[in-house]
């Protein structure tokens, strides 16, 4: 990050090495706890946090979501999702494959569903692609599949109150 008063000399920068690491990153670094936490979507079908601690130390934690059917390399398609918390925020992502996870701000405890709408679905129709959204008071996170379908879900355990296909075709659970 640069300085507000960076003046492109390099004068007065310093460069942290995160080390030497086997993954690449899939998205973007999502930055929380005023700087001092960072979630990383990579490779491998991983998500990593450094939960306020400094970046060039070994990470906190990681979730690692299936690839089945998918590339084995393959990362995460989203960055993550933070709730209001600005200290211990819930984190939200998707995988590289039909699911969909939350964790607490360490990942010591995380959840994972399946994004699939049924077992009859072609392959490919409940991936989350996109990142997901939180509302304001942190009781419901709404993400939408590659094939249309967009659901609310309770953030506490990721259980879905209403999914939509389309116009006029909601399913109230």
């Amino acid at each position: 990050q640069f300085p507000v008063d960076f003046n492109n000399t390099g004068d007065d920068l310093d460069i942290l090495y995160f080390g030497s690491f086997s993954f690449q990153a899939t998205t973007r670094p999502v930055l929380a706890s005023n700087g001092t936490s960072m979630y990383w979507g990579v490779t491998r079908g991983e998500y990593r946090a450094w939960f306020q601690r400094a970046f060039d130390r070994p990470i906190t934690e990681l979730v690692t979501l299936s690839r089945d059917n998918v590339v084995p390399s393959l990362g995460a398609r989203a960055a993550v999702t933070l709730s209001s918390d600005p200290i211990n925020p819930i984190v939200f992502g998707p995988g590289p494959n039909e699911e969909f996870f939350r964790g607490n701000s360490d990942f010591s405890e995380t959840t994972i569903i399946s994004t699939s709408p049924s077992d009859a679905s072609p392959y490919g129709e409940g991936i989350v692609s996109g990142r997901a959204a939180v509302s304001p008071d942190d009781q419901f996170v709404y993400y939408a599949t590659q094939g249309g379908l967009l659901t609310q879900a309770e953030t506490d355990a990721l259980a879905s109150v209403w999914t939509t296909g389309g116009a006029g075709n909601i399913t109230i659970e």
